[in-house]
């Protein structure tokens, strides 16, 4: 999973561009990578009137601006706090005081949750997720 599509590139809003410029760095670490190689899902991110929906497929990742279908995964928040968790925050501090909304959907948005705030991350692992790791994938690269 190398590609990612971006619907109407020259019409898209500042929120998916945050996303494809995010996407496009943390796929460039194998490690990150292989969280979501084979996996098909949908998430779809809000924030403030700005909405953007992500297509996990098999071999790319398609971004379109605003929501289209039933989510796997459902965020929501300020740009603030998105910024924040890109950079490292913990995002179950936000969602404790309802500054995010964080909403997986059946067994399948709850196992792909800790992928996708993995992959969302820039750097390495935070400590509450190399749990989700294991050894091979914590260590080492950037």
């Amino acid at each position: 999973m190398r590609a990612i599509e971006v619907h109407e590139p020259g019409k898209v809003n500042i929120l998916a561009l945050m996303l494809q410029q995010i996407l496009d760095r943390n796929l460039q670490d194998p490690r990150k990578c292989r969280l979501m190689e084979n996996r098909t899902f949908t998430v779809r991110i809000q924030v403030k009137e700005m909405v953007s929906t992500l297509f996990f497929e098999v071999d790319r990742i398609r971004l379109e601006e605003g929501a289209h279908g039933k989510p796997d995964i459902e965020i929501a928040g300020s740009m603030q706090i998105m910024i924040d968790i890109v950079l490292g925050a913990n995002p179950l501090r936000s969602i404790l005081r309802r500054h995010l909304r964080f909403r997986p959907r059946g067994w399948k948005g709850w196992f792909l949750a800790p992928r996708l705030l993995l992959l969302l991350q820039l750097g390495p692992p935070p400590a509450y997720l190399k749990w989700y790791l294991g050894k091979d994938l914590s260590e080492g690269g950037p």
